[in-house]
């Protein structure tokens, strides 16, 4: 059997808002899973919730 793992390397939430901000996107919220949870220095994903400004 075949098998492989990865792993997906996110930038720091630091990072990624002025990014996002000089694309013209609001951020409205941070997640932190799929669940909709906040998100928190130690969750398990970043996910920004956003709309054009």
């Amino acid at each position: 059997m075949l098998s492989a793992e990865s792993k997906i390397a996110f930038a720091a939430k630091e990072s990624l808002a002025p990014m996002l901000d000089q694309t013209g996107l609001v951020v409205e919220a941070w997640l932190g899973n799929w669940r909709g949870e906040p998100y928190a220095p130690t969750s398990p994903e970043i996910i920004p919730i956003r709309r054009l400004r």
